[in-house]
Order: C-alpha cells, then structure tokens, then sequence
C-alpha cells in the first residue's frame, strides 16, 4: 500500500500504471454546466459571436479534460452530451450548440488531433439514430458515421459520446423484448449492455458528476 502523501507526489505515468495493472476503468463524465462555466470562466473576453466563441472554449477544456483522464490511466470514457430537451431549447441553440457540436467531432481540427495524437477510437451511443431521422438535422448522422470510420482502428483510448440518452428505460425495455423475440430468452446484463452501447465493456468503475 502506498503511503497517501506518497501517491499524491507520484508523476501521472506511475499513476496510469497503477490504475491499469487494476484492469481496464471506465469513466462516466457527463458534459453539463458548459455555459455556467464558460461565462464564468471567459466572460470577459467573449468577442462578437457568442455561440462561436462558447463552442471553441468548450471543446478545447472538454479535450484537456479527456486527455487528463487518459494519462492517468483510464481507458474508456463515457460521456453523455445532451437530451431531447436540446430540441426545446429554440432554433438557434438546438443548431449551433447541440447539431453543429456533433458535426464538430468529426470537422474540428483540434478534436481531429486529439484523437490521432491520443490513438482515441470515438463511438456514440443513446437514441440518436431515431431522433435525427426524418428532421432537418438528419445530415448530422453523416458526420457521426464518419468520426466512427475514422477511428475504428485507434487503439489505446476509447470515448463515447451519449447522445439522446435521456429516456434509457424505454430504450432498455425496447432492446429486451427486441433481443427476446431474436432469441427467445431474457437478456442478462452483458447482453443489454453489448446492444445499449453497441458493444461489451467493463463495469463503470467512477461518475464524475
């Protein structure tokens, strides 16, 4: 055991090996408060376009946070960005935060190094596919699709992002009696969580809330 003080002094490789000797940790850490913190933290300086201004602050912390976590071991993050109340929040919001967000992941620049440099391979999960289809954002999957495809081969880090998650109940009864009528049985917890997240992962090890 590791005297406290100890641990505290340890430089971040040393810690990553010890949080994967331990196996591989998955992550919850939900992107919330995002606006709070941006007027908190850059209000001051917000040029002409706030929403431009926000999103570019945004990603930038949200890829420093990812890469924190990353070097100190931990190997899957899962990381819910919104609801359907995203739709309720007016026209311009849902599009230039929620829609041009999602695009971002593949188009940005600095993500598209983060993930390279990182060797991150990016999914999405939640009810994405079904809340998009037959709206006028449904060009936004397209995007998904491509940042998929262009990381399926990395390696050493995953990230999911949660999209459309927040009525997971009804999303978990439909997969049950989905998985029921395919193989007529019950589906067991690993079976929900390979269909829910599009594949098997460890148990959550920590929520960040």
């Amino acid at each position: 055991m590791i005297p406290f003080g100890r641990f505290l002094d340890l430089p971040a490789d040393e810690v990553a090996a010890l949080v994967r000797a331990a196996g591989q940790k998955v992550v919850v850490f939900p992107v919330n408060g995002t606006r709070r913190w941006f007027m908190l933290e850059h209000g001051d300086s917000i040029g002409g376009d706030f929403f431009s201004a926000y999103m570019d602050a945004s990603i930038r912390n949200h890829i420093e946070l990812c890469a924190l976590l990353f070097d100190h071991g931990i190997h899957t993050l899962l990381a819910p960005v919104f609801g359907r109340e995203l739709m309720r929040r007016g026209d311009e919001y849902t599009q230039r935060v929620g829609m041009d967000g999602l695009v971002r992941t593949a188009t940005d620049k600095t993500y598209r190094e983060f993930f390279q440099k990182y060797n991150v391979r990016v999914r999405f999960y939640g009810d994405y596919r079904d809340v998009l289809k037959g709206t006028q954002f449904e060009y936004v999957l397209g995007s998904l699709y491509e940042v998929m495809e262009a990381t399926k081969d990395n390696t050493a880090f995953n990230l999911f992002f949660g999209v459309f998650t927040d009525e997971a109940t009804a999303t978990i009864a439909r997969l049950s009696v989905e998985h029921y009528l395919a193989h007529g049985a019950i589906p067991d917890k690993s079976a929900l969580g390979r269909s829910y997240y599009g594949e098997d992962l460890p148990p959550v090890s920590l929520f960040i809330g």
